[in-house]
């Protein structure tokens, strides 16, 4: 699901949307970068809420250019990561969704994560025939849920 954030850099507002959609059990990584690199992040260092240094929110990234000879492990003994604030506004999300049950329990929380976000939700709800971006409880398709 394919997203843009602001102009030039991500709006702050939108990191706890970010971060909570990375918690959920179907995310597979985030496709995105800084400006002139990407990378494909795959989790995150979370600044504890009673922790006054904001520095700590860092997304965990691999570098799909960076080729490596295999091993038994296959991981690295120094994980990449780059602060939020550096992030270029476009990414795209990726999801793992097996069933049916699986896809109607995404769709449950997507839906959650939108309440709580308004109004820096990063998906929208529409009705299959809506007009706006406005709707109900739908199903999802590249970004935009229809029912």
């Amino acid at each position: 699901m394919g997203n843009r954030f602001g102009i030039k850099s991500v709006d702050a507002n939108f990191f706890p949307a970010i971060k909570r959609f990375m918690k959920l059990p179907s995310f597979r990584g985030l496709v995105g970068g800084k400006p002139n690199f990407a990378y494909f992040f795959v989790g995150m260092v979370e600044n504890p809420l009673e922790s006054k240094q904001k520095s700590l929110d860092r997304l965990i990234y691999l570098d799909p250019h960076l080729v490596r000879k295999q091993n038994a492990t296959n991981c690295t003994s120094q994980p990449r990561s780059i602060h939020m604030s550096q992030l270029d506004p476009c990414m795209s999300f990726g999801f793992l969704i097996r069933s049916e049950k699986e896809l109607a329990e995404f769709s449950e929380q997507l839906f959650e994560g939108i309440q709580q976000d308004k109004p820096y939700q990063i998906f929208h709800i529409v009705d299959d025939d809506a007009d706006d971006l406005e709707g109900s409880k739908s199903i999802i398709s590249f970004g935009t849920i229809y029912q």
